[in-house]
């Protein structure tokens, strides 16, 4: 079998109120048509920074233009899948987005068919893979760790 390599860079987008985090999942469509929750993210464009890739792929899945993105740590989650008899090897590197709002639209009705923003207990029930869940533990610990 074929096998090729993919990265791609994402937020976590986060928002604290009254001490208490909540975090913004996408609900994704997939390419079977499938959905699934998870965090913003998609692939670099010309010329942009990862941490400009991310903030540009979450305006365009969550509307959020807010968000101060920070750029240690990065959270990093790789995963294998195989599309159209390819296998892909594929890296994506979250970054954290802070945000002032919780102001959100869905401009790719085609890509995203929910956002939800939640608790961050409530968002690791949420989420639909085992990888994600573990990234959100780490971004709870680092969050615990820095407050």
């Amino acid at each position: 079998m074929q096998t090729t390599t993919d990265h791609s860079y994402g937020v976590i987008p986060l928002y604290q109120e009254g001490g208490l985090w909540q975090v913004l999942l996408i609900e994704q469509i997939g390419r079977r048509g499938d959905t699934f929750w998870t965090f913003p993210k998609g692939h670099p464009e010309d010329g942009e920074t990862p941490p400009q890739s991310a903030q540009r792929e979450l305006v365009e899945e969550t509307g959020i233009k807010d968000a101060a993105i920070a750029t240690e740590p990065i959270f990093t989650t790789q995963y294998t899948f195989v599309h159209e008899g390819i296998a892909i090897h594929k890296q994506v590197d979250y970054f954290l987005g802070y945000c002032t709002s919780t102001d959100t639209a869905i401009s790719q009705p085609q890509e995203v068919s929910q956002l939800r923003w939640c608790s961050l207990s409530e968002a690791h029930t949420l989420l639909s893979h085992t990888n994600t869940q573990e990234l959100l533990s780490a971004v709870m610990q680092h969050l615990d760790d820095t407050a």
